[in-house]
């Protein structure tokens, strides 16, 4: 009777790990505005890091496979921040690629005073989206950030960027060039002792026709497993005043994981 019971408990813990493990998309569209304050780990000296990972599989009519891997890497060394981020999503249905999408992101901030409330940032970001009909968007841009709170547990931020941007699109031999201003607003905050939450919203006109623009949030929930491992809910919106034919306006996302920091 104790070997059933020891096995039943095997089993059920085993049955758990594979569904944490396939904990994908609940549903998948990213909008692909980075959220860089969400990604600014902490403020230890040296490096820091950590890894996300959304696995989910499907078998109906067809076989659909869905993936999304977020890596983000830290460098502190006094008043010398330097970030590096790259993210990865696909949706695979039987042989037909229905979503491919990535990105990497460069960022140096130097912190000012001696509260280090306020940073100047320079960055370079290259990227794709399928479903947005990128293929190829270069970001290179400057500008500052200032700090209302911040602290271990909680944060508030907003920041301005000029950043001038480089798009190529799919099926289009357009090539287009203009500069944009990113704004943005963010917070974070933990509820309890290993719940958090995170928000940032950005607003990006161009600087020579504000009627075309984009306006996104990215919020998300984290729930500590254990002090490296957690449980991850992420939502993001994206809304393009003046998108690619045939993308619509609204993109949105929604989607369930595990994270791991090193």
């Amino acid at each position: 009777m104790e070997l059933n019971n020891r096995y039943t408990a095997q089993s059920l813990h085993q049955k758990l790990l594979v569904f944490i493990l396939l904990s994908g998309f609940a549903f998948t569209s990213t909008a692909q505005i980075v959220n860089i304050e969400k990604s600014r780990l902490d403020k230890k000296e040296g490096w820091i890091g950590n890894i996300d990972f959304n696995l989910n599989f499907t078998k109906n009519t067809r076989q659909i496979w869905q993936l999304n891997n977020r890596t983000g890497a830290q460098y502190n060394k006094g008043k010398h921040v330097l970030l590096f981020l790259a993210d990865m999503g696909m949706i695979q249905s039987d042989n037909e690629q229905l979503l491919s999408r990535g990105f990497e992101h460069v960022r140096y901030n130097y912190l000012m005073g001696k509260k280090q409330k306020f940073a100047l940032e320079a960055f370079e970001q290259v990227q794709y989206n399928k479903i947005q009909k990128i293929k190829l968007r270069v970001l290179v841009g400057g500008g500052a950030r200032y700090s209302f709170i911040k602290s271990d547990t909680n944060n508030l931020f907003i920041g301005t960027t000029p950043m001038y941007e480089y798009e190529e699109l799919i099926d289009n031999a357009t090539i287009e060039r203009r500069v944009r201003l990113s704004n943005y607003f963010s917070f974070g905050f933990r509820l309890w002792k290993k719940v958090t939450v995170s928000s940032i919203t950005y607003y990006q006109p161009d600087v020579v026709n504000f009627s075309d623009y984009r306006l996104s949030n990215e919020s998300s929930l984290s729930i500590g497993v254990t002090d490296r491992l957690s449980f991850k809910v992420l939502y993001n919106l994206l809304y393009d005043s003046k998108p690619p034919i045939e993308v619509p306006n609204i993109i949105y996302s929604l989607s369930n994981g595990i994270g791991w920091k090193f």
